[in-house]
């Protein structure tokens, strides 16, 4: 139950991050490091879910990181329509959502490999 506690946090963490007015600042020395952090943000969200799940004794089959893969695909899709939206100062990027999967795939991939 814990380590469901620890993703819960970290996916309201996530939301309250996406869902923070802009603030103007100058551009990143890092290209698309805004990218950078999204894929980090959700491959930490991922590992966290796959962690939860060996944790309580739950088998990882390839069925459960799809699923946890489509959620996460889903999620990261509503946090950037409420952003385009509703959110001053942002804006909805199919680029950001791409990002997202692409970290919550890798914490997959590295999981199915490292640990079982």
């Amino acid at each position: 139950m814990k380590y469901w506690i620890i993703f819960w946090l970290w996916f309201l963490w996530i939301a309250y991050l996406c869902f923070m007015p802009s603030v103007p600042s100058p551009p990143a020395k890092i290209p698309h490091l805004d990218k950078i952090v999204h894929a980090f943000l959700f491959f930490i969200l991922q590992g966290l879910a796959l962690w939860a799940i060996v944790k309580n004794k739950q088998k990882l089959k390839l069925t459960v990181y799809l699923q946890y893969i489509i959620a996460l695909l889903f999620y990261a899709i509503i946090i950037e329509i409420i952003q385009h939206y509703y959110i001053k100062g942002r804006s909805g990027d199919l680029l950001d959502v791409l990002a997202d999967i692409t970290g919550a795939i890798l914490a997959s991939f590295l999981f199915s490999k490292f640990i079982r």
